[in-house]
């Protein structure tokens, strides 16, 4: 059996997991700092890596109480050092490499956006390569052909707003409160989501690409110009249109690529609309759909354990050496 450390740090949530042989969680944490930045209107990145210094130790003891083991008891330590806000990762990373050199323990270096796909792997015992992956989230929308492990090829991306910034900065101006994915969801669902027709930016194009801009746009004139519009039917109906630009660029593109397999990640993908648009559409298409679990979607240590467990595997370990980085950029198909 294999023990994983998994350390997440890359933008405002401090988070810390460990995990069996890649698929059991034994304990994963994740402490929220959106409290300390709502008075700003968005994470102040200081204050972001200072909270993680402040919060990261009290984790590590509380993960390894929950799990019942020693910090001496890891096999290694998997720690996410790309992409995210520079001094938010350099915690996270220093930490790993600290704890990689008092321990004598092996350390890998993690994409905070592969961990994301990988989540869905450790949700599905029967869940093999090639699949198409689509990872949505607030700062990321992206469409990943991956023939095999370790090999992502980007066939889309956003080229303006991500899904979820699209749905925070809705939410904002329909009065909820940040993050207002939740909430908007929660208030989409007693809505009408036929009561208006928002764009549909780029759903016709055949490349994978997106553009969420212009929707955010229509949805803020349309509540600019009529006050009386009721905002659970606002929500639903921009969410029908999120999901109906999603479905019909990843389907066209799985068709293309001839995947069978779709992987829906990243924090956006926990909404249950666009997952039961999915589920609608893709029968029809002869396409499996593959979630992680809800907890798995957001930003989470487990996944990043668990792809750690997969590089540890293969010998794929990182030296004390390993740099941070803002960006991850994956190669176009």
């Amino acid at each position: 059996m294999t023990l994983g450390l998994g350390i997440d740090t890359s933008f405002d949530d401090t988070a810390v997991a460990l995990v069996r042989d890649g698929k059991e969680i034994l304990a994963n944490l994740t402490v929220s700092q959106f409290a300390e930045h709502a008075e700003f209107g968005g994470v102040i990145p200081e204050r972001a890596s200072r909270l993680h210094v402040e919060t990261i130790f009290p984790l590590l003891e509380a993960v390894c109480r929950d799990a019942d083991v020693a910090l001496s008891d890891v096999d290694f330590i998997a720690a996410t050092h790309r992409p995210g806000l520079i001094g938010s990762l350099l915690v996270g990373v220093t930490v790993g490499k600290a704890l990689a050199m008092a321990l004598d323990r092996p350390l890998v270096g993690i994409n905070h956006l592969e961990a994301h796909v990988h989540a869905a792997l450790m949700a599905e015992e029967d869940l093999a390569y090639p699949f198409l992956a689509l990872l949505i989230s607030g700062a990321n929308t992206l469409l990943l052909d991956c023939p095999n492990f370790d090999v992502y090829l980007r066939v889309g991306a956003t080229k303006d707003d991500a899904v979820g910034e699209c749905i925070d900065k809705c939410g904002r101006h329909l009065g909820l409160a940040m993050p207002a994915g939740p909430a908007l969801e929660k208030l989409a669902l007693t809505g009408n989501p036929k009561s208006r027709r928002f764009p549909r930016p780029l759903k016709g194009s055949p490349d994978g690409d997106f553009s969420f801009s212009g929707l955010k746009t229509a949805v803020l004139y349309a509540l600019r110009d009529d006050p009386d519009l009721v905002a659970k039917d606002v929500a639903a109906a921009l969410l029908a249109a999120i999901a109906d630009v999603l479905v019909t660029k990843t389907l066209r593109m799985a068709g293309r690529l001839g995947r069978d397999t779709v992987v829906l990640c990243g924090g956006a993908a926990a909404n249950l609309q666009i997952r039961r648009a999915f589920d609608e559409e893709s029968e029809k298409h002869g396409v499996r759909v593959v979630y992680p679990g809800l907890a798995l979607c957001t930003d989470n240590a487990a996944m990043v354990a668990g792809l750690g467990h997969e590089k540890f595997r293969r010998g794929q370990l990182s030296g004390l050496d390993l740099a941070v980085e803002a960006q991850a950029l994956f190669p176009p198909l």
